[in-house]
């Protein structure tokens, strides 16, 4: 069995002989079974494309032919937008929008001054988790000066931001 790129006429493999000088091709073959599988380890974006698997008989020879899609993984981001700061009975309103590496972040949490913080009628204030979309806003209708501090909001998959918002009396 021979493993190669199709746009390369030399062979990656060999049986179970890599003629490649790059540690991370290699063939897996269990003894007397069929298959005969190309490892590409820590895949790149410059391994995309075309595989050959030929596999050569006396009577004839068996070409096969895969193609290699590697999609590059966007790094997860974070950021908090909204007020800084505010005057005391103003609304406050932070808007922290997250996406995540290959998948959204399955919820949202905002601390302050390292509280975790909820919905909390009594002080009119408003954590929740925009449906179909990977932005929580928070909400207080009234800022009083216990209000102030440093607002964290943190992603499921543990990413992180933060800002300060003032109180002004």
């Amino acid at each position: 069995v021979i493993w190669r790129r199709k746009s390369d006429p030399n062979p990656l493999t060999i049986g179970r002989r890599t003629f490649v000088d790059d540690d991370r091709v290699s063939v897996e073959h269990v003894p007397l079974g069929p298959d005969w599988h190309l490892i590409i380890k820590q895949v790149r974006l410059d391994d995309e494309g075309a595989y050959e698997c030929q596999i050569s008989s006396t009577d004839r020879d068996l070409r096969r032919y895969v193609y290699l899609t590697v999609k590059q993984l966007i790094p997860p981001q974070i950021n908090i937008t909204g007020t800084t700061y505010v005057e005391k009975n103003q609304k406050i309103r932070l808007i922290c929008n997250a996406t995540g590496a290959g998948h959204s972040p399955d919820s949202l949490d905002w601390f302050l001054n390292g509280q975790k913080l909820a919905t909390d009628v009594e002080k009119k204030m408003q954590v929740s988790l925009m449906e179909k979309t990977i932005s929580s806003i928070l909400e207080v209708e009234e800022a009083d000066m216990d209000d102030a501090g440093i607002y964290v909001c943190r992603t499921s998959d543990l990413q992180i931001a933060s800002t300060r918002l003032d109180v002004l009396n």
